[in-house]
């Protein structure tokens, strides 16, 4: 549990900084990040939070606070696994939970959300996954490491029990370059493994099929910053739907697109480093309309 961000440039000798979580009374400890976190993985405001962060990644209407917080403090519901388990044998739990007939609301729109298809990325974004959204995990779609995902999700989850964070660290992320950010998702991911490979049977995982507008960007990557015509999403998203991809700059990167060309920008300063093509939204827009 966060509760407070210590500033970088604080004077610490003015802080009271607790020692001890108001909610379980484990030891907090400052992170590198400068946040005050609790180290006990059983506290129970964490496990609210990790419930929060699922029932909201699957659009599931009716799970509120209230809800996930009597789920966790009486009915000592703490694993997504247990969470899933629990609705299927015991479903009352959730009536209980929810104070009421929105119980059986809440069972009727997982079950929902369970049966539509869910990619890699988005699977993973469900376990609260500290400092990674879904976007950054649809990255992992393209690794070899997850080639059988989709046949076999549970097998393709326990080979990562036994991988060095070495090897993991030296796979090619598009849109994850830092070994430091690498080494955070493998962790991050270790922590929830097991809870992960037990939830699986749960959902229906498949590989989102994308209808494709046009080929014209195969093959191409771009990178969007600063200001544009169009939101970075729907430029984004355009850029998919036309085949090409989106990626960090780096070597072999087809085009940096921002209305700022002139711009004194890390990512302008590198892409002129690297060589890389600058163009301005409207240039790609034509690049994907003409």
């Amino acid at each position: 549990m966060i509760t407070s961000k210590i500033e970088r440039f604080a004077n610490l000798k003015n802080l009271n900084i607790p020692t001890e979580c108001p909610v379980c009374r484990g030891d907090l400890l400052i992170n590198e990040n400068g946040f005050i976190e609790c180290l006990n993985l059983d506290c129970s405001q964490k496990h609210i939070h990790k419930f929060n962060c699922f029932f909201a990644g699957l659009s599931v209407d009716g799970a509120g606070d209230s809800f996930t917080s009597a789920l966790v403090q009486e009915c000592g519901i703490k694993s997504i696994a247990m969470l899933l388990r629990v609705k299927d044998e015991n479903p009352n739990i959730y009536v209980t939970a929810a104070g009421g007939i929105n119980g059986d609301k809440i069972v009727k729109n997982l079950n929902g959300a369970l049966k539509r298809p869910i990619s890699l990325g988005k699977f993973l974004s469900l376990f609260d996954l500290k400092g990674f959204a879904e976007k950054k995990l649809s990255a992992l779609e393209r690794l070899n490491l997850f080639s059988d995902f989709y046949s076999y999700p549970a097998e393709a989850l326990r080979a990562l029990a036994l991988m060095p964070v070495d090897s993991f660290v030296a796979l090619e992320m598009e849109g994850v370059v830092s070994p430091e950010v690498k080494e955070g998702l493998f962790l991050e991911i270790q922590k929830k493994l097991e809870d992960m490979i037990e939830s699986v049977p749960f959902f229906n995982v498949a590989k989102e099929e994308l209808e494709l507008a046009s080929r014209r960007l195969e093959g191409m990557s771009f990178c969007f910053t600063g200001k544009a015509e169009r939101s970075r999403k729907e430029l984004e998203s355009m850029t998919v739907a036309h085949g090409g991809s989106v990626s960090a700059v780096k070597k072999g990167l087809t085009a940096l697109v921002t209305d700022d060309t002139e711009s004194g920008s890390s990512k302008n300063k590198k892409a002129r480093e690297l060589g890389i093509p600058i163009m301005t939204s409207r240039e790609f827009i034509d690049l994907c309309e003409k």
